[in-house]
């Protein structure tokens, strides 16, 4: 049986991969290959392959209308980083991404970060950085508007 991969990410002289299990209750497992070599090893939670790598993430089309009068008041963003995260947005895919904040590290500390997006038809959020990160959640705070215009 052959290998499955998917999520490539090359740092330095590794290519890494993330390995998928025909089984949902299996995790996935990432691994990596040296340049020059054929050999697949097994990358351990301690390496700190994504020290000093640029990466960046981009949702789709958030979008903005919500039924019975109500908007989207704020986003909350739970993230973790050993290094620097910006977080931008693009309204109505105009092309222009615009800084909304910049997260420093906090070693082990999960940071709260609150985005109020104006008043668009819809919008998408871009996290760029260095380093290892984790962005856990992105919750969505609604409020009850009005018939009055």
């Amino acid at each position: 049986m052959g290998r499955r991969m998917k999520s490539f990410a090359r740092v330095g002289d590794k290519l890494y991969f993330i390995k998928e299990y025909d089984t949902p209750a299996t995790f996935h497992t990432v691994q990596y290959i040296e340049q020059g070599t054929t050999a697949i090893n097994e990358h351990q939670k301690n390496d700190k392959f994504a020290s000093g790598c640029v990466w960046y993430a981009e949702t789709g089309d958030w979008g903005m209308y919500i039924p019975e009068n109500k908007y989207l008041n704020r986003l909350a963003v739970k993230l973790m980083t050993d290094d620097t995260v910006k977080i931008e947005v693009m309204y109505d895919g105009s092309g222009t991404w615009e800084k909304v904040k910049e997260v420093f590290a906090a070693p082990k500390k999960t940071q709260v970060i609150s985005i109020v997006p104006r008043r668009c038809d819809y919008f998408r959020l871009r996290f760029s950085g260095n380093g290892n990160t984790k962005i856990f959640n992105i919750t969505r705070t609604i409020e009850i508007g009005s018939d009055m215009k």
